[in-house]
């Protein structure tokens, strides 16, 4: 019931898809002007702008505009997740959690949903939660899963709900506090470092 969720929400087969994602630019989707856009696109990519890397490699992990090549894929997408781009750290755990050009590697998939979890992004912490809640590349922690699984929602990213309430009729009213003091903390945390 668990893996599922991750795996079909990362082929793209959830109706609700990250926000973070850009949208492919019109300019992109015409075959006569592509090649100056992804010039243009990989010259800021090499220049350092974690967008347009983060751009980059769902490009090549999705083939959207270019033939799928996950070399370049996780090239360009490790350069903007090092950078804090929540969404190639995302895409970058997903395709460490179903093996895509890369060894399935639990531990990394983890780490990189924990870096955008972190940021607040919601995706993250659904996957991250569903990931505490069946100790898939954690030690299983259903406190910490119901928490992720609480801001996840707050964050408007209803995936892990089942989870959530399945967890939920699991806990002590103890660790159900705890879990909503775990929560609250984060977001008072984020939001204490925005402008």
């Amino acid at each position: 019931m668990f893996i599922p969720l991750l795996v079909t929400f990362y082929l793209g087969q959830v109706p609700a898809r990250p926000a973070f994602f850009s949208v492919i630019p019109p300019t992109l989707q015409r075959e006569d002007s592509f090649d100056g856009e992804l010039a243009r696109l990989r010259t800021r990519g090499e220049a350092g702008e974690p967008e347009a890397q983060a751009m980059l490699g769902i490009m090549y992990a999705m083939g959207a505009g270019v033939p799928v090549n996950l070399d370049q894929a996780l090239f360009w997408l490790r350069k903007a997740a090092e950078q804090v781009h929540p969404g190639a750290q995302v895409k970058l755990a997903s395709m460490y959690f179903l093996g895509q050009g890369v060894p399935v590697d639990m531990a990394q998939s983890a780490g990189w949903f924990r870096k955008a979890a972190d940021q607040g992004e919601p995706h993250a912490q659904a996957c991250l939660g569903v990931i505490c809640a069946t100790g898939v590349g954690l030690p299983q922690d259903p406190v910490e899963a119901y928490a992720l699984l609480l801001q996840a929602q707050a964050g408007g990213v209803m995936e892990g709900h089942d989870t959530f309430l399945q967890l939920k009729s699991q806990l002590t009213r103890g660790q159900i506090e705890e879990g909503n003091r775990r929560a609250l903390d984060a977001i008072r945390r984020r939001n204490a470092g925005r402008p």
